[in-house]
């Protein structure tokens, strides 16, 4: 159990998931969304000990407070908390994209920031897509800043296992590369793939009889909109175009190598994925 007063600020699909899955599991569980809507949707949902009327209202009774709101909005909404935050209160957020947001958030706190992104999630998000159990067995990063306290990254610890994660320290830069390879290129490859069909559908082409389940598997995360993608293309835009520099270079390859050696290369990257697969427990 987290023997600390939570506020998590945002309520939408890892707000919300994370409001279902500590509710009871600590000391006092405080939310508040923008949105009135959600906000009256989590009430009647049961989900938290108490509503916040606002930003100031939550900041100021919480041992530690989430911020699990679209990564555009972390740094500023991050810093009008701040302000309200109790001596030696915790401020984590969700985003997925840490370095620019560990340059404006962690000198504001001493010693109490921790960016903490659980690779966890859905295309589609919402408060209605949330469940307690979204985080089962997911990596959760914890990423500090140059001065996150040990008590800050062992709270992040905690945080990861109630929630039924588990957890990995890493660095902001080692955090958006990464994501930026298996997480934010996947997205832009979907939308492109999904966009290039679309154009090629007009005129009364078969392309949208003839999709099938590999076209549905791999434009699924298409379905998530602008707010997801757009955001991530603006902050982590040195490290998506490292990974489709890498991305065009296979492609480029497998085009040009003879039968053989490509042959030796795609399986290869099928034992490859297997093997990640099969660490990761996934089906296929």
């Amino acid at each position: 159990m987290l023997r600390r007063h939570v506020g998590i600020l945002g309520l939408g699909l890892i707000g919300g998931s994370m409001a279902m899955r500590l509710k009871g599991r600590c000391l006092r569980l405080s939310g508040w969304d923008g949105d009135p809507r959600v906000l009256s949707c989590a009430i009647s949902m049961g989900i938290l000990d108490r509503a916040s009327s606002g930003l100031e209202d939550l900041a100021v009774g919480c041992d530690l407070l989430v911020l699990a709101v679209p990564s555009s909005c972390i740094v500023p909404l991050g810093l009008k908390a701040v302000r309200h935050l109790k001596d030696g209160a915790v401020l984590m957020d969700t985003g997925s994209v840490k370095v620019p947001v560990v340059e404006r958030l962690d000198p504001a706190l001493s010693g109490g920031y921790l960016g903490f992104h659980p690779m966890a999630g859905r295309e589609r998000g919402g408060l209605g897509n949330a469940s307690k159990d979204l985080f089962e067995g997911a990596l959760c990063a914890l990423v500090p800043g140059p001065s996150s306290s040990p008590e800050t990254v062992e709270l992040g610890k905690e945080l990861a296992e109630e929630l039924g994660g588990r957890w990995a320290v890493m660095g902001p830069e080692e955090h958006d590369r990464g994501v930026g390879f298996v997480s934010h290129l996947p997205m832009l490859l979907s939308a492109a793939l999904a966009g290039s069909a679309m154009e090629a559908s007009k005129g009364g082409s078969e392309v949208e009889l003839l999709a099938a389940s590999g076209f549905r598997d791999v434009t699924r995360l298409s379905l998530g909109g602008p707010d997801l993608l757009q955001p991530l293309r603006r902050m982590n835009r040195r490290y998506i175009d490292e990974a489709l520099s890498e991305f065009l270079r296979q492609v480029r390859e497998i085009l040009s190598q003879e039968d053989g050696a490509l042959g030796d290369r795609l399986q290869r990257i099928a034992r490859w994925r297997e093997e990640l697969g099969r660490g990761k427990g996934w089906l296929n």
